[in-house]
This record gives C-alpha cells, sequence and structure tokens, in this order.
C-alpha cells in the first residue's frame, strides 16, 4: 500500500487530519489508526458537526450554541464524537444511556450540530471543562466563544461546515496562544464595545490593546517558518478586523503582508488556508477595483508607488489564481460565484484599457458584448442552491455587474431607460435581502454600493437609503457607515457641482472617492 505520510486528508478521520496525514478512509478503523492505537472517527457526510476540533488522539472540543458561564467549549471523548454525528431519532434515549460510561456531569444543553436531528435533551459522558483552550482569564474564554456564535458564524452568507472562518481559525488557536488567537479577541472585543469585559475596561478598550498584541506577536513571528500558517490566517482576521471598524485604509497593509507570507512560505502551508487567503483578498480588490478612476485628473495624479502597487496586485492576483473561472458555484464567503466576480474584474479591466487607447474601440465593445451575454446565460440558469437568501444574493451581484458594465463600457449615463430597468429588478432583490429583524450575516454590499451610486432620482435614493438605515441599526460595528458616508458625499457632490451631474458623468463616484483617498471594501 501508498505510503501515508505526506499529504494532508481533506475527508479523512479526525485523528489524519490533525496529523496532517493521508487516510485511506477504512471504516470502521483505518489503517492509520489501528496502527497507532488511536480512536478513529469520520464526520458524517450529510450529518457533520459544524466543526469539531482535535486537541488529542482521543479528546475533541465542541461550541455550545448557548453560553456557559464556566466555560465556552464541551470537552469530550472521540465516541461522544461520534455518537453526535450519526442521526438520532427525537425519541432516542439520553445519550447519558447508552454505554459510553458513567455521566460524570449532570448538565443538558443544546449543541452546535448541523443538521443533526437530537433529542431535546442530551445528557453527555464528560464534564464541561476548558481543557486544550489556552486562555488567560474566563473573560476570554466568553470572547472566544461570541466569536464561535456570532462573529465567525456571520462572516459568510450561508452556514455551513464549509465556513473557513470556523474550521481554519479555531483548530489553530484553541491550542496555543499568538497572534491569530490576540485577532479573534480583538474582533469579539470590539463588538462588545462600552460593555465592561474584563478588570472594569471596555470592549473597545480591550479591542485595541488586544490587536496591539496581535501585531507584535505576528512581527515577532513573522519569518517562522511553523507560524506561517497562524500568520496567514491573522493577516486575513487582522483586515477584517480593520474593515468592520470603518473600512479603515490599512486594510491593504495585511494584503500585502499575506502576499509576502505566500511568497516566502507556501510550500509550507495547507493549500485550504492559501485559497481561503486568497480568495478572501481577491474578492475585495476586485471590488476596490471598480472606485478607481479610469483616467486621473492631473491635479490628482497617482504616485508612482501607487500605480505599481495596483499593477503588481493585479499581477498577484492572476499569478496565484489563474485564468477566469468557469464555476458558476455560489460562494458562501462572497455571495456570488466565482465567474461573476471574474467578469466584474473583466470589467474594471476593459475600462481602463479602453481609456489607455491599448485596444481599438471595436474590440473593447466585442468583449463588452461578450461579458453582457455571459451575464445573460447565468440569468438563465438556476442558482444551484436551495438558500433563497444566497440566491437572492447572487442575482443582486449580476444585475450591479451588468450595470457597471453599462456605464464603464458602453458609455450609458445613469439616467439610460436599460440602467433604469436594471437598477428598479436590483432594488428589488436588495428588499428582499436587507429586512428588519433579518439574521445577522454577510449582505452584498457591492451590489447596494452599485445602487446607491447609480441613484438617478430622489425615489431611488430614498429606497437606498432605507436599507441603509435598516443596515445601521442591525451592523452596529462593521464597514456600514463608511460605505454610507461615501454615498452622501458622493450625492452631494452630485448635487453641488454642475460639472458632475449624472446624465453627463457615468462614473464620477470613481473621481470622488480617488479625491478623498477612500480605500473602500465594498463587502
Amino acid at each position: 500500500m501508498a505510503d501515508l505520510k505526506g499529504t494532508r486528508s481533506r475527508d479523512g478521520c479526525y485523528n489524519c487530519r490533525r496529523r496532517k496525514r493521508r487516510c485511506d478512509k477504512q471504516k470502521p478503523i483505518c489503517m492509520s489508526c489501528r496502527k497507532n492505537g488511536g480512536s478513529c472517527v469520520f464526520p458524517s457526510v450529510t450529518t457533520s458537526l459544524k466543526f469539531v476540533v482535535s486537541v488529542a488522539p482521543t479528546e475533541h472540543l465542541i461550541p455550545f450554541e448557548e453560553s456557559i458561564p464556566t466555560s465556552a467549549f464541551f470537552h469530550t471523548s472521540a465516541e461522544d464524537v461520534a455518537t453526535l454525528s450519526l442521526e438520532s431519532d427525537p425519541g432516542t434515549p439520553d445519550s447519558g444511556s447508552d454505554g459510553h460510561g458513567d455521566c460524570q456531569d449532570d448538565t443538558t444543553t443544546k449543541l452546535l450540530v448541523s443538521p443533526v436531528k437530537l433529542p431535546a435533551q442530551l445528557t453527555l459522558s464528560k464534564p464541561i471543562s476548558s481543557g486544550g483552550i489556552h486562555c488567560n482569564n474566563p473573560a476570554e474564554l466568553s470572547l472566544i466563544q461570541y466569536y464561535v456564535e456570532v462573529i465567525g458564524a456571520s462572516k459568510v452568507f450561508s452556514q455551513t461546515d464549509q465556513n473557513l472562518f470556523l474550521t481554519s481559525v479555531m483548530p489553530r488557536i484553541l491550542n496555543s496562544q499568538g497572534p491569530l488567537q490576540s485577532t479573534v479577541l480583538a474582533m469579539s472585543a470590539g463588538e462588545w464595545r462600552d460593555k465592561p469585559v474584563a478588570h472594569g475596561r471596555a470592549g473597545f478598550e480591550l479591542s485595541a490593546y488586544y490587536k496591539s498584541r496581535a501585531l507584535g506577536e505576528l512581527q515577532r513571528s513573522l519569518w517562522e517558518n511553523k507560524c506561517a500558517e497562524e500568520n496567514l490566517l491573522t493577516c486575513v482576521l487582522l483586515a477584517s478586523l480593520d474593515i468592520s471598524h470603518g473600512s479603515r485604509a490599512t486594510w491593504l497593509r495585511h494584503l500585502h503582508g499575506a502576499f509576502a507570507l505566500l511568497e516566502k512560505f507556501s510550500p509550507t502551508i495547507d493549500p485550504e488556508v492559501t485559497t481561503f487567503a486568497l480568495k478572501y483578498f481577491r474578492f475585495r480588490y476586485t471590488l476596490l477595483q471598480t472606485t478607481h478612476p479610469r483616467i486621473i485628473p492631473a491635479c490628482y495624479s497617482l504616485t508612482d508607488s501607487a500605480a505599481n502597487e495596483m499593477h503588481e496586485m493585479t499581477h498577484w492576483f492572476m499569478d496565484d489564481l489563474g485564468a477566469p473561472s468557469s464555476n458558476n458555484a455560489i460562494d458562501e464567503h462572497t455571495g456570488c460565484s466565482s465567474v461573476i466576480a471574474d467578469i466584474i474584474a473583466q470589467i474594471s479591466t476593459l475600462a481602463l484599457q479602453s481609456n489607455a487607447n491599448s485596444i481599438s474601440r471595436e474590440k473593447i465593445q466585442n468583449v463588452a458584448h461578450h461579458l453582457e451575454h455571459r451575464l445573460s446565460v447565468i440569468g438563465s440558469t438556476p442558482p444551484a442552491t436551495d438558500d433563497v437568501y444566497l440566491a437572492n444574493s447572487a442575482e443582486s451581484f449580476r444585475y450591479a455587474a451588468h450595470i457597471y458594465l453599462l456605464l464603464a463600457c458602453f458609455d450609458m449615463p445613469i439616467k439610460h431607460a436599460s440602467v433604469i430597468d436594471l437598477h428598479h429588478i436590483l432594488m428589488d432583490y436588495l428588499t428582499l435581502i436587507i429586512v428588519k429583524d433579518q439574521k445577522r450575516r454577510l449582505f452584498p454590499m457591492w451590489p447596494l454600493f452599485i445602487a446607491g451610486c447609480t441613484c438617478s432620482c430622489d425615489e431611488q435614493r430614498k429606497a437606498v437609503i432605507d436599507l441603509f438605515t435598516i443596515l445601521e441599526d442591525q451592523w452596529p460595528v462593521s464597514n456600514v457607515s463608511a460605505v454610507w458616508s461615501v454615498l452622501r458625499t458622493i450625492w452631494q457632490a452630485r448635487d453641488l457641482s454642475v460639472a458632475c451631474q449624472p446624465t453627463t458623468k457615468r462614473l464620477d463616484w470613481q473621481d470622488i472617492i480617488h479625491r478623498f483617498g477612500w480605500k473602500l471594501s465594498l463587502t
């Protein structure tokens, strides 16, 4: 049999995943676990826990759905994980009497499982403890639990067991203290704002402390090979933290840091983590490019370093992710398919080429018509998801991309009938997505931004204002306020300047954003 060492298992047992070894997937016990004597537990294909963290060959941690004062995680055995991973009939007796051993604690609670059918009350055979979690105090356990239940779960459009903000991050912070754990603590503390968290310090103060600690730890471990994977994930979360705190332009520094790590340590980093980081930054940079001016006015000329940065970023992403994707599956991390993301990037590139006169106008039109046809074909295919929210989000991205294409490549003003018709449909989808009391999750910010930028009357502006009002109420800590402030500035510039009337200036928002130096992350 082929040597099982050297290649990490993607769908094997938990032990092989933890040791980053290939699993032969023989059931009930794989060859590796038979040889090493470990407990062999496989994730259920259709009914798996959202994530299970292995802290030892026979010990696992599962997050609670509800906050527990003494601990944030349930420390359990491999056998209990196997039991929880199986479908249970509602009439099944409590697992405390199923032969797994005497119950050491009477605590019962709901576990964070999906979509396992479990009894309403479960008595498990292990006590609640914080074993395996290296935290300095109970407050930090609560902050980690908040990340699991709220922040990590809301970083995607649709919650699945593929949520990499949980499955990639949690296993790496539970067993060691480092920049990634400090960043998670900073993210949670930042959302608690004025609430006292520990030692009388409010959340925003504690968030600044943890962020400073994370940056220091990251700097000290930056060039250590063994820390590269954790450091790369830290760059992703630090960028997310800066974006959520007003879309600070410093998120681009973390992008640079991530690529520096990939250039030096890529062979030693888990490919799943690499792909996660690349997709995270590429999507945000793709949307940022839609705000770059096509023609830089002489008085606001782009510096050589900034121009080099734009060129370098585009070069990095194309080298690392290759040719445009043909995968039309909707990504729960972005809210649209990779095809739509590639089309948006191509529109920006095409607009730049058009203004630079690097290709003929005829070729520009041919490529633009081809992109328009691709958008239509995508719309004629039913979305490959049963999640209505995710499907509506994908459609909002498609209609926003179509509007962007008409303005950037077909030179249509925002009062053109075709743009107004698409704007109306786009707003219909956005009003289905952004509603009061919506469960907290990602929402399509870029389509909402495009809708705001292409308002041609007060009625359209009023509809956009209503959506931002809902978002600001439901997302008090995010980049909603920053994007809303940018849109108000764009509207005011149009109202006050005759030269920036919407009927004559199609992409005036790009010049305004560049003039003020904003580096928006429209996610």
